[in-house]
């Protein structure tokens, strides 16, 4: 089973909103095969058996590891359409969590990276300075878990 914070919910309607310049009467949200690849997955993961580990990602995020009682998260990536204006596609990350529900996933957030941000670099290092917004995506999600699961008045799995 799946559920959505609102959160994801807000990021998701934006996305589903968005619609390509070139052709703004479409009404086909720009974005349609990375939305249909994470429906697609939840899907999956909410079918008996659901997702084996290679199916996922379960980041870190850095200057995230002093947080107490974080909760565990994990990650569905995938590739949006070549945007010029941004240097390239976007990086597309659903953040999930496990809620203390039998067979519940939470959908946490949904955020993105683009191409200019991945290929900026933090100094002489080889760091792309999109990491730094990634761990503020993963922590957005560690709060969005921890919200709705204090709503709910359940746990969940923690790191």
């Amino acid at each position: 089973m799946w559920e959505k914070a609102d959160t994801y919910t807000a990021q998701r309607a934006e996305l589903e909103s968005e619609r390509n310049p070139a052709t703004a009467d479409d009404p086909t949200p720009r974005e349609v095969v990375a939305l249909e690849f994470f429906d697609a997955l939840i899907e999956a993961a909410s079918e008996p058996g659901g997702l084996g580990p290679g199916d996922y990602d379960a980041p870190m995020g850095r200057k995230l590891q002093e947080r107490i009682n974080k909760p565990w998260i994990g990650e569905f990536k995938t590739r949006g359409v070549p945007r010029r204006e941004e240097g390239g596609r976007r990086e597309y990350r659903l953040y999930f969590s496990e809620p203390d529900i039998e067979r519940l996933l939470l959908g946490a957030f949904l955020g993105h990276k683009t191409g200019n941000e991945m290929n900026e670099r933090v100094g002489d290092t080889s760091r792309p300075r999109s990491s730094a917004k990634q761990t503020k995506h993963i922590g957005y999600a560690m709060d969005a878990t921890q919200r709705w699961c204090k709503q709910e008045r359940v746990s969940y799995r923690t790191l």
